[in-house]
């Protein structure tokens, strides 16, 4: 597990306290724009009724990249894995960028999305592997998913402790926020200087065998 500080160093000397802070980056903003597909997802509306565009395409792409992390696809005995977004909001942010960035398959769940059943893109074609629900988490009935991603969501473990997910990536945006030590394992946890925000810890937690 790993952490790290907002302060990358200081120096002390007689009359002053010099300290050298971290800033963010655009790296995600620029992976995100130069990608094939950043027509398709920006043309699907989904980062549309925000009022911070970059900012939430790169809390989406932190956590695309967190997902790659964990769930390499290179080779085909990873692929077709299956991930539950929680409090996607109105429309599938992150659900849509991880159907186009990773081939597994997505299942973006909030109770504010605006269509169920899948996110159609401008030409009418659907996404392909997102599917959208129009239900709060606790009233969602699922195998296991191999990930549950929270990105900044409203809930608490109890919310979904039924849908016992192997893995948890969770974008916290309170700080009393916790998985239970006893059925969860926290293996990383990250602030990612590469989100245009302010929340950008990331915490990966693993299922107790």
């Amino acid at each position: 597990m790993g952490e790290q500080s907002i302060v990358c160093c200081s120096t002390e000397t007689e009359q002053n306290v010099s300290i050298t802070v971290k800033k963010p980056n655009v790296r995600y903003l620029n992976r995100f724009l130069r990608s094939k597909c950043c027509t398709d997802i920006l043309g699907a509306g989904v980062f549309q009724p925000t009022i911070s565009p970059a900012k939430e395409i790169t809390e989406a792409m932190a956590l695309v990249r967190a997902v790659q992390r964990l769930l390499p696809f290179k080779t085909s005995a990873v692929r077709d894995k299956h991930i539950i977004v929680v409090g996607d909001g109105s429309t599938p942010r992150l659900g849509a960028c991880l159907a186009f960035f990773s081939p597994h398959y997505v299942v973006s769940v909030d109770p504010r999305l605006r269509q169920g059943g899948g996110w159609s893109l401008p030409d009418g074609r659907i996404i392909d592997r997102l599917y959208t629900v129009r239900k709060k988490i606790q009233d969602i009935q699922a195998v296991p998913p191999d990930i549950l991603v929270l990105p900044h969501a409203h809930v608490t473990y109890r919310d979904f402790a039924h849908l016992a997910p192997r893995l948890i990536i969770a974008m916290p945006c309170c700080k009393d926020f916790s998985i239970p030590s006893a059925h969860y394992l926290m293996i990383e946890r990250y602030n990612d200087w590469g989100v245009l925000s302010p929340k950008r810890e990331i915490a990966i937690y693993e299922r107790r065998q």
